[in-house]
């Protein structure tokens, strides 16, 4: 069913589709009442509509359809939490919102996980996103399949996500452990994995580790 978006015209709201077509031909052009009538076959048939891959309205609603949830993680329990705001704000400002629905988390410094729906970004940069309105807990539950919980005032929302962007440097952010986080929910993570982020992070296991390789490096 399609559900209060906003490219896709009221009366087609809380519609719901039947079988989608082809696979299923036959059984359509069986049909008394709509056999020879159409001319070409539709992609989805109701009781009330029929929508074709050409239309404008059947793209609009592939586009929302397919367009991918992105999370975007900023600042962290780290030495370097401001500059990961200032890299968020870049980060976030150049994300082709038609393509992405992204959902900005910023991680304090105490740790908590806050869900930042505003698109004021240098807000992000000068320290003062969390006063912005709408600001809520979130957290990422390990759960495959669930994705990001936001806990709003209303109530609790739980939004699948299929990427992680980690805005994140230094501990905590760039060591493997968020990358570990993203690999027990089942979240593919932007960036190297946990064993490559772990190795790289602790400079004397990246000595080691391009030493056993035969790599030079200085003493």
């Amino acid at each position: 069913s399609v559900q209060s978006a906003w490219c896709i015209p009221p009366f087609l709201h809380y519609i719901r589709f039947g079988a989608e077509f082809p696979p299923n031909r036959k059984e359509f052009t069986g049909n008394s009442r709509l056999s020879g009538k159409l001319g070409r076959t539709p992609c989805f048939v109701s009781r009330f509509i029929i929508l074709y891959k050409d239309s404008q309205v059947y793209r609009q609603m592939y586009e929302v359809e397919t367009m991918k949830n992105l999370l975007v993680l900023f600042g962290g329990v780290s030495p370097e939490h401001e500059v990961s705001l200032r890299s968020a704000e870049f980060v976030l400002g150049h994300i082709d919102q038609s393509k992405y629905n992204v959902y900005a988390v910023g991680i304090t410094k105490e740790g908590k996980w806050k869900y930042y729906p505003s698109q004021d970004y240098a807000a992000i940069r000068e320290n003062h996103w969390q006063e912005a309105e709408g600001v809520c807990d979130a957290a990422l539950s390990p759960s495959r399949g669930q994705g990001l919980l936001i806990l709003k005032p209303q109530g609790l929302e739980i939004v699948p996500m299929d990427c992680c962007f980690p805005v994140l440097h230094g501990e905590n952010g760039e060591d493997g452990s968020i990358q570990g986080l993203m690999q027990v929910a089942g979240v593919p993570c932007v960036g190297p994995g946990v064993t490559a982020s772990a190795s790289c992070m602790d400079k004397t296991m990246t000595k080691l580790v391009v030493g056993e390789t035969g790599v030079r490096q200085a003493n």
